[in-house]
């Protein structure tokens, strides 16, 4: 465990449950799910020990804080998390799914394809979903999410990586409205900004 400690959580605090992804996201297997929530276990034990609180930001809005808990990482999952970039990765897409949920009722529709500039497909909470694999991506109420995760999540680091992260998605296929995200451990925060057309 590394050097940050624990926040206090206040006792009415809402939550961030990177444990039930699959249960709150349709477009998301429990297979798929648990990894990431191993991954972003084993990314914020480097910093904490668990809980601990992390702010939500979208754009301009309040900021908003959430409670996280996580199961202490076992040998064999760290050992499978060792890769660090793939861990971080992998970690920040279960915090991010589990945010934009939280903070902004918005839930996975399925992952995007390849070079499309974007992460994943988000609809509204309670949309209806097609019960076909093969969802609609030409509805009007779909949203793009980029996510990035930072293991050492200065601001310059952040400043950077959204500028990056804005420019990859323009660069995309898709023309559905677009959301960045960026996951940074160390300081517990997801900030999610708007890509302006």
């Amino acid at each position: 465990m590394a050097d940050a400690v624990n926040d206090d959580p206040p006792r009415t605090m809402q939550v961030l449950d990177i444990y039930s992804l699959h249960v709150r996201h349709p477009g998301m297997a429990r297979e798929i799910t648990d990894n990431s929530a191993v991954n972003a276990a084993v990314c914020m034990e480097r910093h904490s020990g668990s809980p601990r609180v992390w702010s939500v930001q979208i754009d301009q809005e309040p900021l908003g804080e959430y409670l996280v808990t996580w199961d202490l990482p076992t040998p064999a999952q760290l050992r499978s998390c060792a890769n660090q970039d793939d861990a971080t990765r992998d970690g920040a897409y279960g915090l991010a799914l589990a945010a934009v949920d939280a903070h902004a009722g918005l839930v996975a529709l399925r992952r995007a394809e390849g070079r499309s500039g974007v992460d994943f497909y988000l609809v509204p909470d309670g949309a209806e979903i097609p019960d076909s694999h093969d969802y609609d991506i030409d509805r009007d109420d779909l949203i793009s999410l980029e996510v990035s995760g930072i293991n050492d999540d200065t601001d310059r680091v952040v400043r950077a990586r959204i500028r990056e992260k804005i420019e990859h998605v323009r660069a995309g296929m898709r023309s559905c409205p677009s959301i960045v995200g960026v996951v940074g451990f160390r300081r517990a925060r997801v900030i999610f900004l708007t890509v302006e057309a």
